[in-house]
């Protein structure tokens, strides 16, 4: 997927929210779990709160964001996060070895 978009950390971004069960999350556990620096996390994020992509609610003094399911292209970015992590990544990755 890096292949298609140019920031590494929005690749990140997109595949913990599209692989994530938990409906909000807060900026500090995005980047604990990204790895990534915080500045970059939060530009990031404002950015694709201005696509439309994310969106983000005030819940006790804390700033959650979660993916919106009604973005446009919600079923095609979970389809290609499905091909490149978990079992469809690794069933990709060892295509060459199937059938032998």
């Amino acid at each position: 997927m890096e292949e298609l978009f140019v920031s590494r950390v929005r690749v990140k971004l997109l595949k913990l929210f599209l692989a994530s069960h938990e409906p909000l999350l807060h900026v500090r556990e995005i980047v604990r779990r990204c790895s990534e620096e915080i500045n970059a996390v939060r530009r990031e994020l404002s950015r694709m709160e201005k696509f439309g992509i994310v969106a983000s609610e005030w819940r006790a003094n804390k700033r959650l964001y979660h993916f919106r399911k009604d973005y446009l292209f919600y079923k095609e970015l979970l389809s290609l996060v499905a091909k490149t992590t978990g079992l469809g990544g690794s069933l990709v990755k060892g295509k060459t070895k199937l059938g032998k």
